[in-house]
């Protein structure tokens, strides 16, 4: 067994793939006017994995079993028809002891293949005349071109004796899962003044500074994750799902509920084509580490049980956040930002002037905090006094007392 990148197959070739076929069919065709183009096949709608895949060598009679996969769609070299154009070929893989059909859509001239199908492939097998070469898809693929044999002894190019497309028969798994926050704010209003007690004479001023604070703390805060896996058959056959595992990194296996033709799930599910089982799940989690969600469904089929898995990440959606933001007003100054969503500060002067002498008030000022968001939308109120004492004037000095000064002097 040799392995060599794909390209290499195809550049020892490159030369005997053009110059022989064009010189023998010049040959063949004298009497006519040679054409400069080559036979080759037609390129099918989304072939074209060149270079993608890793190509190994093996003995002619190598299989997709033998390689691991769960079956093999096989067309001999009886069947080609060898012409530029794409053919439909019917073949048959045996599932849970039963034949099944299956379409491939291939092309080829007898050195050089093209194939296209609805499954998923994971390797194509090229036989030749004593050897075959695999191709292999990592990630799968439904398509592919330019598929050669390996040449033969003499290095000469060796005609296809079969096409074999291997398939693993996987579940198609959807894994859903997504963190939320939910954050609830409590507010807390005050409101003060600089000088709450102001003794003036008449006539005189002060000033004061009021200072109004709307603080924010974080209440409560729920951390969680929830989802969902939907298991489906895409296969054209009935496919036994044995379990479905969700194991959440840094939790372990996640409880499931799960349901299949909308009643609870009982394993093992024998699912046809296109039947799906739904499992939901949720927790709580203790803080917003990027955690990976594991999904298994587990299968049956001819007694070997196999699995298919998908790994995604838990993605945190924006933060519900409740009582996050507040309206503020007050009753003796316009606030220029009325909404506010963070601890905030408000300062602002006024000048206190005396009344008469004698005189005794209160300056009475409030400010509001009104939620926006809050579930009753109770607003709160603070309020600061000030109240102002005016001094009492001086006693006024009798006609009298002063006409007697005036006769003295």
């Amino acid at each position: 067994m040799t392995i060599q990148p794909r390209f290499k197959a195809i550049q020892q070739n490159a030369i005997r793939s053009t110059i022989l076929p064009f010189g023998i069919f010049c040959m063949v065709m004298l009497w006519f006017s040679c054409s400069s183009e080559s036979f080759t096949p037609e390129h099918l709608s989304g072939a074209g994995n060149l270079y993608e895949s890793l190509t190994e060598t093996f003995d002619r009679d190598i299989a997709c079993g033998d390689l691991g996969y769960d079956a093999e769609l096989k067309i001999k070299k009886y069947r080609f028809k060898h012409d530029p154009s794409p053919h439909a070929y019917v073949t048959q893989a045996w599932v849970n002891g039963k034949p099944y059909a299956f379409e491939i859509t291939a092309a080829t001239d007898g050195y050089v293949l093209s194939y296209n199908t609805e499954y998923k492939v994971y390797a194509a097998i090229v036989e030749g005349k004593s050897q075959a070469n695999v191709f292999y898809y990592p990630n799968s693929t439904t398509s592919d071109d330019t598929l050669q044999a390996p040449d033969d002894e003499k290095e000469n190019r060796s005609p296809i004796q079969r096409l074999s497309l291997c398939l693993n028969f996987n579940l198609t798994v959807e894994n859903s899962a997504v963190g939320s926050v939910d954050q609830t704010y409590a507010w807390y209003l005050s409101k003060s003044v600089s000088h709450p007690d102001l003794q003036l004479s008449e006539g005189q001023k002060h000033a004061v500074k009021y200072t109004i604070e709307a603080t924010k703390t974080l209440e409560q805060e729920k951390i969680a994750m929830a989802g969902s896996i939907v298991v489906t058959n895409p296969w054209p056959f009935d496919i036994k799902v044995s379990e479905v595992v969700d194991s959440l990194q840094g939790f372990g296996s996640m409880p499931l509920d799960c349901t299949a033709d909308g009643s609870t799930a009982q394993w093992p599910v024998e699912l046809f084509q296109d039947e799906q089982v739904v499992c939901t799940f949720s927790t709580k989690l203790p803080d917003k580490t990027l955690r990976l969600n594991s999904v298994t469904a587990s299968t049956t089929m001819d007694s070997v049980v196999s699995g298919t898995s998908t790994i995604v990440p838990v993605l945190f959606k924006d933060t519900n956040r409740r009582n996050n933001c507040v309206h503020l007003q007050d009753s003796q100054e316009k606030l220029t930002e009325a909404k506010r969503c963070a601890t905030t500060t408000v300062q602002y002067w006024r000048t206190i002037h005396a009344d008469q002498c004698g005189s005794h008030k209160t300056i009475h000022s409030e400010a509001t905090l009104i939620p926006t968001d809050a579930i009753d939308g109770t607003p709160q109120i603070a309020t600061s006094e000030v109240t102002v004492t005016t001094e009492a004037c001086a006693p006024e000095t009798p006609e009298s007392v002063l006409q007697s000064v005036s006769i003295r002097k």
